[in-house]
This record gives structure tokens, C-alpha cells and sequence, in this order.
């Protein structure tokens, strides 16, 4: 398993806040957790993964990925990678 954001050696908050200040550039607020499991999406992790992951329910995950989705105005998968990967490859 990846070490947790925070963790010596860890990249993942440096990638999750350049995921929020990129999307903070278009006017969209996500908060670090909505913004953690975008990421995970983007990596290719299951619901029930990312559950495992972040110590939460798939139900949870869920939950996130539709205010992830709903504060992004995204409607698939395929509108997340096309408005997440660009801000991802540019920092």
C-alpha cells in the first residue's frame, strides 16, 4: 500500500494540492478527500478499493465521487480524465 499523504517519502499530498489549486483555477472547490479519491479514480482504483484504501465504506466512496462529480459538473468517467490529466501533466 502507498504511504498515507503526510508520510516521509510520500508524494501524494504534493499531487492532491496541485490537483486543488488547478481546479481552485477554474472555480471549482474540491475538498482533500474528494480531491484523494479522484486521484485514486484516476489511478484506476475500484469503489470497493478505494473503500480499503481510505479506511471508509464503498457506500462512502460513493458518496464522494457523486459531490466529486456534481462539483466538477461531470457526468462520467471520461469527463474526469479529460478535466483532471491536463492539470496533472502541467505541474
Amino acid at each position: 500500500l502507498a504511504a498515507r499523504a503526510g508520510m516521509p517519502g510520500d508524494v501524494t499530498g504534493d499531487v492532491n494540492g496541485r490537483l486543488l489549486r488547478g481546479l481552485a483555477g477554474q472555480g471549482i472547490a474540491l475538498t482533500p478527500r474528494q480531491a484523494e479519491v479522484a486521484l485514486l479514480i484516476l489511478q484506476g482504483h475500484s469503489t470497493t478499493s478505494i473503500g480499503l484504501r481510505l479506511g471508509v465504506s464503498a457506500q462512502t466512496v460513493k458518496v464522494f465521487r457523486r459531490q466529486l462529480y456534481a462539483r466538477c459538473g461531470l457526468t462520467s468517467q471520461a469527463e474526469l480524465f479529460a478535466l483532471m490529466l491536463p492539470l496533472l501533466r502541467d505541474g
